[in-house]
């Protein structure tokens, strides 16, 4: 039984934790859903921006311009997180920090990451990237988890970047997988002790008894078995009949075949029934 429940909490535990790493992708996903709006919204105004270009009515460079001054001077997320936009060959084209527009920033490292640069090198191959990391975060000491979702506008050949710290979803987890952690660890408390329980309701009677059937095998028979009612029932045999003053028998009742056996048969003589020694009595006796 001890086998059974722990291989129960066994599998529950396995679920659980399948649930929460689910849960936590799930949070995961609804940021980098409103990273991709966010980098959409861009990629559509510029678009807009070059068909502006093409028509002769706005310059590259005012346009490219126009963009960049929308990105940072646009906040999301309660103002925690910004776009960032990059020429393809690292170049800083709009980032909070103003002092770092112009520079390139293709192999500068964070914590060892080389966050623009390994976003870059992963738009050349795909429309889409995504990047986790580690990162500064504004008010905040020390480095906070973030995750950074870029695409490339290839008319103007740059990178449209967004990103959100996720400490907020982990410290979530965490809490959500501690809770779980004490719900499976009162369940699997609970089972054991009930398991325990039930043991000793079927082992103790089990003991009484393999104990009384010893004492009976030595001869006491004066206590009582258990789980019986200590009362014993006689087994009376009929008396003497009344009629033929001979000690009943029981007798085996006779069948048809059994019958046809004591029948005679035809052109047989029936044996008599007189006691031998005594003569019937002739005629004139």
């Amino acid at each position: 039984m001890m086998t059974q429940i722990a291989l129960i909490g066994l599998l529950v535990s396995v679920i659980g934790v399948i649930g929460l790493r689910m849960y936590y992708q799930e949070m995961l996903s609804g940021r980098l859903k409103s990273l991709r709006t966010v980098t959409e919204l861009f990629t559509t105004y510029a678009q807009s921006l070059e068909s502006r270009v093409r028509s002769g009515a706005l310059s590259r460079e005012a346009a490219l311009a126009e963009l960049a001054e929308t990105a940072m001077a646009m906040r999301f997320d309660n103002g925690t997180n910004y776009v960032a936009i990059y020429a393809m060959d690292g170049t800083v084209l709009a980032v909070p920090d103003r002092r770092l527009v112009g520079s390139n920033q293709l192999e500068t490292r964070v914590n060892g990451v080389r966050a623009a640069g390994t976003l870059i090198e992963r738009l050349k191959t795909s429309d889409t990237a995504t990047l986790s990391y580690l990162y500064p975060r504004p008010g905040h000491e020390g480095l906070s988890p973030k995750t950074t979702l870029a695409v490339r506008f290839e008319p103007w050949d740059i990178m449209i970047a967004a990103g959100t710290y996720t400490d907020d979803i982990g410290a979530a987890f965490q809490a959500l997988a501690l809770a779980a952690t004490g719900l499976l660890l009162g369940v699997g408390a609970l089972g054991v002790i009930g398991s325990v329980l039930i043991g000793r309701g079927i082992t103790r009677p089990l003991d009484r008894l393999g104990r009384r059937m010893q004492a009976l095998a030595r001869g006491d028979g004066a206590e009582p078995i258990p789980g019986s009612s200590g009362r014993t029932r006689s087994v009376r045999w009929p008396g003497p009949s009344k009629c033929s003053g001979r000690r009943w028998s029981p007798r085996p009742r006779r069948t048809g075949r059994s019958r046809a056996k004591l029948r005679p048969r035809s052109g047989m003589r029936r044996p008599s029934t007189r006691s031998p020694g005594r003569s019937r009595p002739g005629p004139g006796r």
